[in-house]
């Protein structure tokens, strides 16, 4: 099993004075980085009917404010390790699960200081547990499921969202 799992974040409304010099680095380290890695292990995982868990976030599903950069770098994943489901199993490779993790906000020391950085009011959020979180992540990875929303109302805000915008 490769669980592929990094984290550069950024933050902040996008405009004219956005600092696009650090785009590429994002994008290597919370992106290409997971492509990389999953591509060089895909012969290891052909031999044994491997599988692939890879750690997104709401924001590859959803497009909030403040998260331009980390949002496409998410739908960029979603995107290519959807594709890349449907290709192994073009190609004979059935064996191989490909599981994307959507999560909300999960106790973690870098939520935590994320969190400073809401405006006042909107840092009164659910914090999920960690454990809880790992569990149904290698739960969903063991049933060889597609997606996984942790906590489970993700998949709702997801819902809520495609409705929205075909309304």
């Amino acid at each position: 099993m490769l669980i592929v799992n990094h984290y550069m974040h950024s933050y902040g409304l996008w405009n004219e004075n956005s600092d696009l010099d650090r785009v590429p680095q994002y994008f290597a380290i919370n992106t290409i980085s997971y492509l990389n890695i999953a591509t060089l292990l895909l012969p290891g995982l052909q031999k044994t009917n491997g599988s692939v868990v890879v750690m997104s976030s709401v924001t590859g599903v959803i497009s909030p404010t403040k998260r331009a950069t980390y949002s496409a770098q998410k739908h960029a994943l979603h995107g290519f390790f959807g594709s890349l489901r449907q290709d192994l199993a073009l190609q004979g490779h059935k064996g191989i699960s490909v599981t994307l993790s959507v999560l909300g906000l999960i106790d973690t020391k870098n939520s935590r200081e994320r969190a400073k950085y809401l405006p006042a009011g909107k840092s009164a959020v659910q914090w999920e547990s960690v454990g809880e979180c790992a569990l149904a992540i290698l739960k969903a990875a063991a049933l060889r499921k597609r997606q996984i929303y942790f906590p489970w109302y993700i998949s709702v805000i997801e819902t809520v969202h495609f409705f929205s915008q075909i309304l």
